[in-house]
């Protein structure tokens, strides 16, 4: 039952601490079971395929606009944003720079033999 809850992602799942797994394994035995496990691989690859197929039509239609957009907008555009500025980038220097100052220049890079 906690399994078939479990897989239907109707229980948590819950974690056993190694010292307690340990004790346990060492009080008493277990085995595992190849058909039960193959039954559960079964029982979670249909739940899986269930999830999947409720999500894929409950997706927006490729090119649909999303609930709230501003006809026109570009999506992922920051509103007063300025094209192409890299966010939380210092603005760009604007004119010429400070008198007295030259402009920033790189050296010529350094020719391989």
């Amino acid at each position: 039952a906690y399994f078939n809850k479990l897989v239907k992602n109707e229980a948590q799942f819950i974690d056993v601490p190694y010292p307690v797994a340990r004790a346990l394994h060492h009080k008493y035995e277990f085995s595992v079971n190849d058909v039960g496990l193959d039954k559960a691989v079964e029982r979670a690859k249909s739940v899986r395929a269930t999830a999947d197929s409720l999500r894929a039509q409950q997706a927006p239609k490729p090119g649909a606009a999303a609930p709230g957009a501003i006809p026109g907008a570009i999506p992922g555009a920051i509103p007063g944003a300025v094209p192409g500025a890299v966010p939380g980038a210092a603005p760009a220097p604007q004119g010429k720079p400070p008198v007295g100052k030259p402009p920033l220049t790189l050296p010529p890079a350094a020719k391989k033999p």
